[in-house]
């Protein structure tokens, strides 16, 4: 179940981000690490947006879409350490 979680947020986010830079090729390594930046600015910006659920869903005390959201940072998490720097 967590790899299929993890599968599906790594596919929506490179869909994501493959969207603005769908007619870009790169052919430099400043082309390269120019989008790689912005890629790893959207997993930032992911993790934000999750962890700031999760804050709500605490004083709700929704413990179960609390630790998925927390499951969904540790893939992208995950993802961000992997790839960038």
């Amino acid at each position: 179940m967590f790899s299929k979680k993890c599968f599906i947020i790594t596919t929506f986010l490179i869909l994501i981000v493959s969207a603005s830079h769908s007619h870009a090729e790169i052919q430099t390594k400043q082309d390269a690490d120019a989008f790689l930046g912005s890629y790893c600015i959207e997993l930032v910006s992911g993790i934000k947006g999750l962890y700031e659920e999760q804050k709500i869903l605490v004083a709700e005390e929704k413990w179960k879409g609390f630790f998925e959201k927390g499951a969904l940072i540790s893939a992208i998490a995950d993802i961000y350490s992997k790839l960038c720097k």
